[in-house]
């Protein structure tokens, strides 16, 4: 399944609204890929919150709870 991270990146002057896309088996490995490339990829010492996770469904994506 492809999932969309939502997560809004905290700078000094500015709130950014960025996605990332992930191949995983399901929504909690997708947030588990997001966070590792939050502390070890490249986010890493960004200031980051998550906002939403996506799954795609019939090309368009569908907001899944978390």
């Amino acid at each position: 399944m492809k999932y969309k991270i939502e997560y809004i990146l905290h700078e000094k002057d500015k709130e950014t609204t960025n996605s990332r896309f992930y191949k995983a088996l399901d929504p909690s490995t997708a947030k588990e890929m997001f966070n590792e490339t939050c502390s070890e990829g490249s986010l890493t010492g960004e200031d980051v919150e998550l906002k939403a996770i996506y799954k795609e469904k019939e090309n368009s994506w569908k907001e899944i709870k978390t």
